[in-house]
C-alpha cells in the first residue's frame, strides 16, 4: 500500500508540472498565429469548437491530410474533403493501404481523370510533376476535384464576404449530430490573413456566426494549426489575384454527385484463399533484398501489395526492386535468394530467425491479415 500511496504521489506531481489546456499552454507550431486568429488548441478555441453555430461533424477533422510537399496543399485539402465524403463518394484502393479503401494525395493524382485535366501550362496536363513544381489554380483545382465529386467553385472577386458566409451557413448543419453532404474547401493568400507562405488551399472545419469565423483546417499541419479565423478576412485573403491565372482565389464547395466514369481500376484484389504465411515470406525476401536499411522508398514498397501479389500470380514472388540504386541489384539477389531457398537450410534458417524475432519480445500486430513487427 505504501508503494502504491508513492506512485500516485509522483503521478500527482507529475501532472502538476504539466501545463493545462488553455492560451498560456506550450504549442507545437513551427510558426506563431497570427494575433487576430484563435488557435484550435486553445481554450477560446476548442470552446468555439463545442459552441459554434454551424458544424458539419468530425468528419473534416479526423481525416485531415499532411500535405506531402509544399506544393501539395490541393491534392491534401482535396483527399481531406472526399475522405469526410465518405457517406456518398466511393473512395478508390491505394496500393500503400490495400485492399482498404481511402483517398490518399497519390491515389487522386494517379486518376485517370486527373490526369486528363488541362492546366495553365499549354499543352500541358495535370499530373504529379506538374503539380508539385506549379501548384494548381482554382479552376484546375475544382476540375480535377470533379472527378469524383460535383463541384462548384467561385472567384471571390465576382461575389462577396456575405455570399461566402451564406454559402458556409447553407453547408454546415446547425444541429449537432446531423451530417454535412457538402464540405468547403478555401484558396486564400496566406499573408491575407497574416500567415507567411502565399497561395493555399484548406478546408474549412466549421463555422461560428456569433463571432463570424471559419475554422480553416490547415493541411500545412507542421506549418500552422487549425485556427479560427474572421470570416472577413479570410475572405479578403481569397479576393486576391493568382498570378498563374490572372484571376482571384475564392472556394469551392463539394457536393454528391457522380464524377466522372472514367476511373482508374483498383489494384488487383488479394488472391484467394490468402495466406498470411505466403504473405510474411515474400514480405521477408523483399526486404533481404533492400540494400540501404535506411532506404524509406524500397522499404515502403516491400509492403505495398502489387509487389507482394503482382497481378496475376496467386502466390508472389516479392519483386520489388528493392533499392532506388536500380531493379538490377535487387533482381540478382532475389533470383538468388529464390535458388538458395529451394534447400531445406535456408527454409530452416528463415525459421530460425523468426524464432529468433520472437523471443526477443517484439510488439506484433495484424496488417491485412498477416503479422509484422516492430521494436
Amino acid at each position: 500500500m505504501a508503494r502504491l500511496r508513492l506512485v500516485a504521489l509522483v503521478a500527482t506531481l507529475l501532472a502538476a508540472c504539466i501545463p493545462c489546456e488553455g492560451d498560456t499552454a506550450d504549442r507545437r507550431t513551427l510558426l506563431p498565429v497570427p494575433t487576430d486568429d484563435i488557435p484550435l488548441n486553445s481554450t477560446e478555441g476548442e470552446r468555439l469548437l463545442r459552441d459554434c453555430t454551424h458544424y458539419p461533424g468530425v468528419d473534416v477533422l479526423m481525416h485531415l491530410a499532411t500535405q506531402r510537399n509544399q506544393a501539395f496543399c490541393s491534392a491534401a485539402t482535396a483527399a481531406t474533403l472526399l475522405n469526410a465524403m465518405a457517406r456518398t463518394v466511393t473512395a478508390p484502393v491505394d496500393v500503400e493501404f490495400a485492399p482498404y479503401p481511402y483517398f490518399t494525395q497519390r491515389s487522386i493524382l494517379q486518376d485517370a481523370c486527373v490526369r486528363r485535366v488541362p492546366t495553365h501550362e499549354d499543352g500541358t496536363l495535370m499530373s504529379v510533376k506538374f503539380l508539385a513544381t506549379h501548384g494548381a489554380t482554382l479552376h484546375e483545382w475544382a476540375t480535377y476535384l470533379s472527378c469524383f465529386a460535383e463541384v462548384e467553385h467561385v472567384h471571390a472577386e465576382v461575389s462577396t464576404a456575405a455570399a461566402f458566409r451564406d454559402v458556409v451557413k447553407a453547408v454546415f448543419p446547425t444541429t449537432r449530430g446531423a451530417k454535412a453532404e457538402k464540405f468547403v474547401g478555401i484558396n486564400f493568400l496566406r499573408t491575407g490573413v497574416g500567415e507567411d507562405g502565399g497561395g493555399h488551399m484548406s478546408p474549412i472545419a466549421a463555422y461560428d456566426e456569433t463571432a463570424d469565423r471559419v475554422l480553416i483546417a490547415d493541411v500545412s499541419r507542421y506549418k500552422y494549426p487549425p485556427v479560427w479565423a474572421r470570416l472577413t478576412s479570410v475572405y479578403g485573403a481569397m479576393n486576391t489575384t493568382d498570378d498563374a491565372s490572372g484571376k482571384s482565389r475564392g472556394w469551392v464547395v463539394l457536393g454528391p454527385g457522380a464524377g466522372t466514369d472514367e476511373k482508374s481500376p483498383p489494384p488487383p484484389p488479394p488472391s484467394e484463399p490468402f495466406e498470411a504465411d505466403e504473405y510474411v515470406a515474400s514480405r521477408a525476401r523483399c526486404m533481404d533484398a533492400v540494400a540501404d536499411d535506411d532506404d524509406w522508398d524500397a522499404v515502403m514498397r516491400c509492403t505495398e501489395w502489387p509487389n507482394v501479389f503482382p497481378a496475376g500470380n496467386a502466390h508472389g514472388n516479392g519483386s520489388c526492386d528493392g533499392s532506388r540504386r536500380g531493379a538490377a541489384a535487387a533482381e540478382t539477389a532475389a533470383a538468388a535468394f529464390a535458388s538458395a531457398a529451394i534447400g531445406a537450410g535456408v527454409v530452416g534458417g528463415w525459421w530460425w530467425r523468426e524464432e529468433r524475432r520472437r523471443a526477443s519480445g517484439f510488439r506484433r500486430h495484424v496488417v491485412l491479415g498477416s503479422e509484422f513487427e516492430d521494436a
